[in-house]
């Protein structure tokens, strides 16, 4: 349902901490301006006179940012500080963030079997541009959705952006501390299943190493429909996870969210 779909904002439904990989990066000349042109990419995706419905249009709305930022900004050969740090695919996400510069895009489908005879498909995406080793800006989401069964649905649900703020590095028996900021921005009007409604989305990141085992906590509360009757959901979530061999990695996760019916069940 729409709801369900919404109540994992920013790809937090499932996230796990990968083994880190070199990737090539992208150092952006003009940081904000690139930002702007991001933004300005997103909303012509969504509201643009050639709107598609399918996972097409997040494609190619994919591809033209990668175009985009391999045209106009340089591309420096990876160090050993460049790495990805992806918020997938457990719902707790690391409080760190890379270095100043870094352009980074994570795409990936869901898809759900749940009680006969529902079943859903998404299409998540985030792009994160840390500006500085304190902030980086990120711009995601849920993507197109479509569900069948009692409650059929066929949208593109909201999209949510705002600031992640590293407050504090990993210091002997001290964490890593982060906490975010962002606004849920609602995109067409007249889809199944999907009801326009402004949304926050506020969290408390803490990370640390712990030998070879890594854990990712986070607190947070998502205010859903604000400019209405809204509703508020809390969330606790730890994971825990380790790497193997490459390029395989292991982990566990415990969460729960509060109820929010109607706009977010308890998880």
């Amino acid at each position: 349902s729409a709801s369900s779909a919404r109540a994992h904002p920013m790809w937090r439904e499932l996230r796990a901490r990968k083994p880190c990989r070199r990737i090539r990066v992208v150092r952006a000349r003009r940081k904000l301006g690139f930002l702007g042109i991001v933004i300005e990419c997103c909303f012509k995706a969504y509201f643009g006179s050639h709107f598609v419905i399918g996972g097409l249009r997040i494609s190619a709305f994919l591809i033209s940012c990668a175009l985009f930022f391999s045209g106009a900004a340089s591309a420096d050969s990876p160090t050993d500080d460049d790495h990805v740090l992806p918020c997938r695919p457990t719902i707790a996400c690391t409080a760190e963030i890379t270095r100043p510069g870094t352009f980074e895009i994570e795409a990936g489908v869901i898809a759900r079997k749940l009680p006969n005879p529902n079943r859903s498909f998404s299409t998540p995406f985030l792009l994160k541009l840390s500006l500085e080793k304190w902030v980086q800006l990120q711009l995601g989401d849920n993507g197109y959705t479509h569900a069948t069964g009692n409650s059929p649905a066929s949208y593109f649900d909201n999209l949510v952006a705002g600031p992640k703020f590293h407050l504090a590095d990993q210091d002997g028996i001290l964490p890593s501390i982060a906490f975010s900021a962002e606004i849920g921005i609602p995109t067409l009007a007249g889809q199944t299943g999907y009801v326009r409604a402004y949304d926050a989305f506020f969290v408390g990141y803490v990370t640390k190493d712990f030998g070879p085992l890594h854990a990712d906590f986070n607190v947070g509360v998502s205010d859903y429909g604000f400019d209405g009757a809204g509703k508020k959901q809390e969330f606790v979530a730890l994971a825990l996870s380790m790497n193997l061999p490459r390029p395989f990695g292991i982990m566990a996760e415990g969460y729960e969210f509060s109820d929010a019916s109607p706009l977010a069940s308890h998880d």
